[in-house]
């Protein structure tokens, strides 16, 4: 059980990878949007992270909950950004900085919260 929650961590940040990186190639536009590899990597860190929650939850070990709760909320606080604004031609690049500092304040805090 252990090592599938490990593979499910590797795919979640592989899903935080994509989603920063397509942002980060949007820096370089003059009018950022949100593009496949953001939307797609959202998506993928989510089912991920929820994946992981479920298996911990489940499983015989003690659970941080704490951590579940403020990750799965910052986890969902991206998808909304990523998900409703991929619907307009252009972005802001405050918001385009927004979702680039979420995806890694959810990426530190899942890896270094122990």
């Amino acid at each position: 059980m252990e090592w599938l929650i490990r593979v499910l961590e590797l795919i979640q940040l592989l899903g935080w990878a994509s989603l920063f990186g397509g942002a980060l190639v949007q820096l370089r536009l003059a009018e950022p949007e949100i593009n496949r590899p953001m939307f797609g990597g959202v998506l993928v860190q989510f089912v991920a992270g929820v994946a992981v929650a479920v298996i911990s939850l489940l499983g015989p070990g003690p659970v941080n909950l704490a951590k579940i709760i403020v990750v799965g909320v910052i986890m969902l606080a991206t998808v909304v950004l990523v998900v409703l604004n991929r619907r307009f031609a252009t972005i802001p690049r405050g918001l385009l900085a927004l979702i680039m500092a979420v995806t890694v304040i959810t990426a530190a805090l899942e890896v270094l919260w122990v």
